[in-house]
């Protein structure tokens, strides 16, 4: 058992206490009394070890177990405080990550609604398309006329949604208390390419490729960027064979959910290099709405990493379960 400096000093004393008694009492067991003066001396020795033992020796007793009480108190106080420190320490984490959490989802969902907004555009524009064929599969041949009603309420939730994609990679680029620098590159990356490409489309519009006849609009054979919006399954025919199949393996690349993010990452940069190769600076349809898959991606897996590090409390758990485990991203 460890004895503190105090602890030490009093036991010290206490000792120097009994030590000094032990010499009375030798003395008092070695003298001769035979006189009336040796009986004082003895009554005097007696009263000598009453005070050693009783007042002093008690003195100090009770003034050490008091020292000791006083010791433990301060003791559980000092621990009592530590815990609250440690306590309060933790809970400022604890709401910082849930802050960090809840900001995490907002942007998750911010993303996922202009996403889906953008095919609401595009399903609502293509089913306002007057065609003639009676079962129509391929897209149709341009020009084709759309009603100018429909065209211009969807030209307008095109712009809308394309600004809120652009509004969500600002916040995106200013989350450093959120993300790591790298996966704000990345975030904003995927984000400036699908924005940009439906800003494509919307120029079409913006720059009156778009001909207004009547009451109708016709998409004609210069509307390249709409006509790709609305019905581009696979990749222009007039690009260079090379060209064709490393963007081609490119795509598939980062369309692989499979692979890691920032394998995918790394395809959508090199997908940007060929397009600044092309001389028309192309965009395509799937390689944008992989991109908006690859922000909430990236951003997920930075959700479910701040659940590993803190996990969230049962009300939170809802929500977070609300967003698939990024297994993929992971690997």
């Amino acid at each position: 058992m460890t004895v503190d400096k105090d602890s030490k000093f009093w036991l010290a004393a206490i000792g120097a206490v009994l030590a000094a008694a032990a010499v009375v009492l030798i003395y008092m067991f070695t003298s001769e009394y035979d006189a009336a003066t040796d009986n004082f001396r003895l009554e005097a020795s007696k009263l000598l070890l009453q005070f050693l033992l009783v007042g002093v020796g008690g003195g100090l007793v009770v003034a050490y177990l008091n020292h000791r009480r006083e010791s433990a108190q301060r003791h559980a106080e000092k621990l009592a405080a530590d815990k609250k420190a440690a306590d309060d320490a933790r809970a400022a984490v604890q709401a910082r990550a849930a802050v960090r959490r809840v900001a995490l989802q907002e942007l998750i969902r911010e993303i996922g609604d202009a996403h889906r907004r953008l095919k609401v555009v595009k399903r609502q524009l293509r089913a306002a398309i007057a065609r003639e064929e009676p079962d129509p599969r391929d897209p149709p041949n341009r020009p084709y006329a759309v009603p100018a009603a429909a065209f211009e309420q969807a030209m307008e939730a095109l712009l809308t949604a394309q600004v809120a994609a652009e509004q969500v990679r600002d916040r995106v680029a200013g989350s450093v208390d959120l993300l790591r620098r790298d996966q704000i590159d990345r975030i904003v990356s995927a984000l400036r390419y699908g924005a940009c490409y439906f800003h494509d489309a919307f120029e079409d519009y913006e720059y009156c490729r778009v001909k207004k006849r009547d009451d109708k609009y016709e998409v004609t054979p210069v509307c390249n960027n709409l006509h790709n919006f609305l019905y581009a399954r696979c990749l222009p025919d007039d690009l260079p064979a090379e060209h064709r199949a490393v963007l081609q393996d490119r795509i598939s690349v980062m369309t692989d959910d499979r692979r890691p993010l920032p394998e995918r990452h790394g395809a959508l940069g090199e997908i940007r290099r060929l397009t600044r190769a092309d001389k028309r600076e192309r965009r395509y349809r799937v390689v944008a709405t992989e991109a908006f898959s690859l922000a909430a991606e990236e951003l997920r897996l930075a959700l479910w990493h701040t659940c590993l590090e803190d996990p969230p409390s049962e009300p939170e758990m809802g929500l977070v379960s609300a967003a698939p485990a990024p297994a993929a991203a992971a690997a």
